[in-house]
């Protein structure tokens, strides 16, 4: 049966990759968003792409915009897939009243997304967090002064690693300015072998899985070649996790697994993020996803042998510092055994429109007085202020 798919966060490059795994199955897809450039624009994966009004601004009147474009498209399945699902998870009630809304209510979402919280509650099976502490004022910082070498601080609401201080001396230190409002953490340090996750869940039955390395990324932050691995501890925990909270909708971490083989979970993403680049668009997982597919025991996994990459940031950031290290042979290795997540040879716009995406990014920038980067997120934010 032909379903018809209303996915929110048009400008994510995995947005396009989950619009072409629901067409690939068969089904009608259309978009949302507050930018108006997109990768996802021109795809024919894509019925059509509809404005939104920035979330943050005003919850209410973006949730009520977004329930009139349920109403009017006749939508059967709604997917938030960036930061905007807090302000729709806030709304709920006013949005399954209209369709199958595929996450969950604000409050359990908002304690994954806040990292300390997170940080004592997020063991299962054999991983468990970092030791955390809550920092709310420069005397809390002060106070583990003695302890920053082996430490790792940032804001308990951030994203893209942003802000994040490893092991930071006494000056930088001191910029870190904890409040009430907008506190910080301080985790132990641990060193070792980074992962990532995105999975998806229904009722606490984990349906998608992958586990992959960010092999190349932005300065320690968001990453942009994805080598698919197979981690069963991993796996297990995530399929603990969201077991134990009877959860639905999507769940992603970031872990460090240390020299013993011990892995700890750094902090969890409950939306979309790059692992769901690593599925083959052959229609099962968005089966898996809508609930349309046989029952099984086991989660869909991506293969391995199959590494996916954005082939503007491997050119744009990882040749320079290839040829910088003196490491061209086995970047140009890695790039000839990935696939880009935007072009594709049957749906070819969206690697044009990428770069239209990225000049609005920089244009709301300088407009905002900001990064691209922060720019690209600021109206979908939500750092945990009353709604």
């Amino acid at each position: 049966m032909v379903k018809r798919i209303l996915l929110t966060g048009a400008r994510a490059p995995a947005t396009l990759d989950l619009a072409r795994q629901f067409h690939a199955a068969g089904h009608q897809v259309w978009l949302a968003d507050r930018l108006r450039f997109s990768p996802a624009r021109g795809s024919r994966a894509v019925t059509g792409i509809y404005p939104l009004p920035p979330a943050r601004d005003d919850p209410l009147a973006y949730a009520l915009a977004l329930r009139d474009l349920v109403r009017a498209l006749k939508i059967d399945f709604l997917m938030p897939t960036c930061e905007e699902i807090f302000f729709i998870a806030r709304h709920a009630a006013l949005l399954r009243a209209e369709t199958e809304l595929f996450c969950e209510d604000l409050p359990p979402l908002a304690r994954l997304h806040d990292k300390y919280l997170f940080a004592r509650e997020g063991a299962a099976g054999q991983v468990c967090p970092p030791a955390t502490d809550l920092l709310r004022s420069r005397a809390d910082v002060a106070a583990s002064a003695g302890r920053a070498a082996r430490s790792v601080y940032k804001p308990v609401f951030s994203r893209f690693a942003s802000h994040v201080l490893v092991s930071p001396g006494p000056a930088r230190l001191k910029r870190i300015t904890p409040t009430e409002e907008y506190p910080w953490v301080r985790q132990d340090r641990v060193q070792g072998v980074e992962y990532c996750t995105w999975s998806a869940a229904r009722q606490g039955r984990l349906l998608a899985h992958a586990c992959y390395q960010p092999a190349y990324r932005l300065s320690g932050g968001a990453g942009y070649y994805f080598l698919p691995v197979h981690k069963p501890v991993i796996q297990d925990y995530v399929a603990d996790f969201v077991r134990r909270r009877n959860f639905t909708g999507q769940i992603a971490f970031d872990l460090i697994e240390d020299a013993a083989g011990r892995c700890a979970s750094l902090e969890c993403n409950p939306r979309l993020t790059s692992g769901v680049h690593l599925f083959p668009r052959d229609g099962r997982l968005a089966a898996a996803l809508l609930g349309d597919g046989p029952a099984v025991d086991a989660p869909l996994t991506p293969p391995l042998d199959a590494p996916a990459m954005l082939a503007f940031g491997m050119v744009a950031n990882g040749l320079p510092r290839a040829l910088l290290g003196g490491r061209i042979r086995p970047f140009l290795a890695d790039f000839a055994r990935a696939g880009d997540v935007i072009f594709r040879r049957d749906d070819p716009w969206p690697a044009l429109m990428q770069f239209l995406a990225v000049c609005e990014y920089v244009a709301r920038g300088l407009l905002e007085r900001r990064s691209p980067q922060a720019a690209a997120t600021r109206d979908i934010e939500w750092n945990g202020e009353p709604m």
